[in-house]
């Protein structure tokens, strides 16, 4: 393709990216099946009961590795929110045109907005988190965002490129939470102690 000035890549590209995602998409009575994996990676749960298992972890001085893990889940979690919903203010991309307006739990600013796919992105790193702490469930760890994606994606959520985004930022969130250090754990046994 040749292009006659720079922003016409960007909108050939934006174009490919819609025509794409709408060929993805699938019909309504897929819908229900396509939700349940929506609410398996929905942010608001996930937060809730991460934090009380934590909480329970610290306060009954459960195994440190266990903590430990906990610990990450929950930084990786309230990162990734952030992360997203940050993203999504600062892009502004409205959802696509075959998006239902169905969710539930929704930010009221950051959720009117495509990109990333904050399902994915939290997916992904949910993957990482498993397929490090339990490594013969990286398969698992690498199929389910990909699932994910493609749900997004397949309910009119999302743009294929939204989806992309999801996967790499949860990949990038989900390595850099693996390197919180040890010692915050400790300081967290000591506040619970």
């Amino acid at each position: 393709l040749q292009m006659s000035n720079e922003g016409d890549w960007f909108d050939t590209l934006l174009r490919v990216d819609e025509n794409a995602s709408r060929a993805i998409v699938l019909p309504l009575r897929v819908r229900p099946f396509l939700k349940v994996i929506e609410y398996a990676v929905h942010g608001f749960p996930w937060i809730i009961v991460s934090s009380i298992t934590a909480v329970f972890a610290y306060s009954y001085r459960w195994n440190e590795n266990l903590q430990y893990g906990l610990l990450v889940l929950n930084i990786g979690l309230l990162l990734d929110l952030a992360a997203v919903g940050a993203i999504k203010i600062l892009v502004q991309r409205e959802r696509p045109v075959e998006n239902v307006d169905d969710q539930v739990f929704e930010a009221p600013v950051a959720d009117r907005y495509s990109f990333p796919s904050g399902h994915t992105s939290r997916a992904t790193m949910l993957g990482v988190l498993l397929s490090y702490f339990f490594p013969r469930l990286t398969p698992i760890g690498v199929l389910f965002p990909l699932t994910v994606a493609y749900s997004r994606v397949a309910m009119g959520r999302h743009y294929v490129s939204d989806a992309i985004g999801g996967l790499t930022l949860g990949g990038v969130l989900g390595g850099l939470i693996l390197l919180t250090p040890m010692a915050v754990n400790r300081w967290m046994r000591k506040l619970f102690s």
